[in-house]
């Protein structure tokens, strides 16, 4: 499941581009909770200006981490943990290098730092439905050391169907309501079917600032509940 910041890409890409190949790579904990114990992995990602062709990160411990295409992006090239990467033990911190390879066959290496900033879980406070514009108010708990905030809604077969923008650390309530400008809808919800309320904290690297920070995370934090549409 991606909890990535955001699904896009965040400079363009043109075949033409004549500038020189320029890559974004960033490595971040996510935290969230399994058979009631809060368990972390490793999320990897790399985006580049121009198509990648490879894309691999190494470890702190020498191990090699082999990044896809999973978005189907080719500018844009990561490595989300499975469930069974998931654990009570936390990764290492340190450096982790990421070789990014062009399809003209220019390699670039780049390193990014990870620091664990033992971010707690956020968990809902109250979801509230309104019959009147057929969505929800959600509220939430504060976690400290956050640096902002997202809700999401996906399907039951877990796809997002809803990302709402981000939000401050001094934010914790949200609209959750198709037909309103709270977020991005790739479907509209339909009453009496079953959903997944997501809630996402976020820390970002230290240098970012608002023009990189959705490519400098340092740590997620996420939690989910079910509900059935209009109840």
């Amino acid at each position: 499941m991606l909890v990535s910041l955001f699904g896009g890409t965040f400079f363009s890409c043109n075949k033409d581009n004549e500038e020189p190949f320029q890559v974004f790579a960033d490595v971040y904990y996510i935290n969230r909770v399994i058979q009631g114990e809060v368990q972390t992995a490793i999320s990897y990602y790399a985006h580049a200006n121009n198509h990648i062709a490879s894309a691999t990160a190494e470890t702190p411990d020498g191990e090699t981490i082999t990044l896809e295409d999973q978005l189907g992006f080719s500018t844009t090239w990561m490595k989300d943990p499975e469930l069974s990467d998931y654990s009570i033990v936390v990764p290492d911190e340190g450096t982790y290098k990421f070789t990014v390879t062009s399809q003209d066959g220019v390699e670039l290496v780049k390193n990014d730092v990870l620091k664990n900033v033992d971010l707690g879980i956020p968990e809902f406070d109250t979801i509230t439905y309104s019959a009147v514009n057929y969505g929800y108010n959600v509220t939430w708990n504060e976690v400290e050391n956050t640096d902002a905030y997202i809700v999401r809604v996906l399907n039951e077969n877990g796809l997002i169907i809803f990302t709402g923008y981000t939000v401050g650390d001094d934010v914790f309530e949200y609209q959750v309501i198709p037909g309103i400008n709270t977020g991005t809808w790739t479907e509209t919800p339909q009453i009496e079917e079953m959903y997944i309320l997501q809630i996402s904290a976020y820390v970002f690297d230290n240098d970012s600032d608002n023009s990189n920070y959705t490519y400098n995370l340092e740590e997620i934090s996420f939690s989910e509940t079910e509900i059935i549409w209009g109840e």
